[in-house]
């Protein structure tokens, strides 16, 4: 499985936004589409079938804008100033606001498997030690979601990928990161669904793993975002 992820560095504003007592819809119809626009270019990196002595992937790294199609870096920047103006929440349906939950209510309640070990960071010292673990869900090789549970009904799904395992990295696009996980750049983005619902994420990457953070449930946007970065200030390498 070799993979190549274009994430999207936002900027973050914190405004406060109230929600619904009943955060996320879990009554609402599976979308039938991914949230938002897709990315206006992907990276121009190659992988090797196989990683063979001597061959390295790609390392994890920001595209420079010389790499980049101007026509495509242009309609990138509109965008942007599109997600400055809405806080940094994309529009979605309540299906995709509650996609977290509705995962988290599939997965096996037992620790992961020894075959994804690798991807598995120690949550000994992480806030969500308080929490109640629901269970882990396999994504692929090397690629694992957990999920956790708070007093208040709030979720967070953790998902990470050992890059190293895969051959895969991180290509992200030019001036975007939005946030600092410890010394790591990070993106602070979110869903906010017809109702108000909100799902907050925050990912970011090192050389060895990425990893992605998603929190739904009935707290304010920015207790959400705060929520986020201490658990992930907690795991990330210093």
């Amino acid at each position: 499985m070799k993979i190549a992820a274009a994430c999207v560095l936002l900027a973050f504003a914190g405004l406060a936004h109230g929600q619904r007592a009943d955060c996320p819809r879990l009554d609402a119809p599976l979308p039938n589409r991914p949230p938002g626009e897709p990315p206006p270019l992907l990276p121009p990196v190659s992988f090797p079938q196989r990683l063979e002595d001597g061959v390295k992937p790609p390392r994890s790294h920001e595209l420079s804008r010389d790499e980049a199609p101007a026509a495509a870096m242009k309609e990138w920047d509109r965008r942007v100033a599109k997600q400055r103006a809405n806080d940094w929440l994309d529009e979605g349906e309540e299906g995709h606001v509650a996609m977290v939950a509705r995962a988290s209510r599939t997965a096996r309640l037992s620790p992961p498997p020894p075959e994804l070990a690798s991807a598995a960071s120690d949550m000994a010292l992480s806030p969500l030690k308080s929490w109640t673990y629901l269970g882990f869900a396999p994504a692929g090789a090397h690629h694992l979601r957990r999920y956790w549970r708070a007093v208040d009904g709030s979720i967070i799904e953790m998902e990470e990928l050992d890059l190293e395992a895969t051959g895969g990295a991180v290509i992200t696009l030019p001036g975007m990161d939005n946030a600092r996980v410890n010394q790591h750049p990070a993106t602070m983005s979110g869903l906010r669904s017809p109702s108000g619902c909100i799902e907050s994420s925050l990912a970011w990457y090192d050389q060895r793993k990425s990893y992605t953070l998603r929190l739904v449930g009935p707290i304010e946007l920015q207790r959400q975002r705060a929520v986020l970065m201490e658990v992930a200030q907690s795991i990330a390498p210093r």
